[in-house]
């Protein structure tokens, strides 16, 4: 298995393409068949964990998937989720836009339960002076 460690001054997808040639690659990835992708993984006590990937590819098909870490860590894999293959995996770009829209409506949600707290809280206030 390959480890690429972080280099600030290359794209995850210029080290998982300097990884895919080190590691004995030799058909040519296409440019625009490359992709980050998140997925979601699993879900134990009340926390979801995602892993992203990043995919080297041509018109064969897939030729070297990578997850990468917290640390921007590349490790490319031997088998990896077959909704990477089948489309069903999530961009990067889907994924902000998701945890944007996600963290919006949590923070909507406390903002309710806040005032909710306020009212109840002014409801009794009333019910003690009255």
């Amino acid at each position: 298995m390959t480890k690429v460690s972080h280099s600030p001054k290359l794209s995850l997808i210029q080290r998982a393409l300097a990884a895919y040639y080190r590691a004995g690659g030799i058909q040519h990835p296409d440019p625009h068949m490359f992709g980050h992708y998140v997925i979601e993984a699993k879900v134990a006590d009340g926390v979801t964990t995602f892993y992203a990937y990043a995919r080297l590819a041509d018109a064969s098909g897939t030729l070297a998937v990578f997850r990468i870490n917290r640390w921007d860590e590349l490790k490319r894999l031997k088998r990896w989720p077959k909704s990477i293959d089948d489309g069903s995996a999530m961009t990067v770009g889907q994924f902000n836009e998701w945890h944007r829209k996600t963290m919006k409506d949590i923070a909507e949600t406390r903002e309710a339960r806040t005032d909710e707290a306020d009212l109840e809280a002014l409801i009794d206030e009333l019910d003690e002076a009255a």
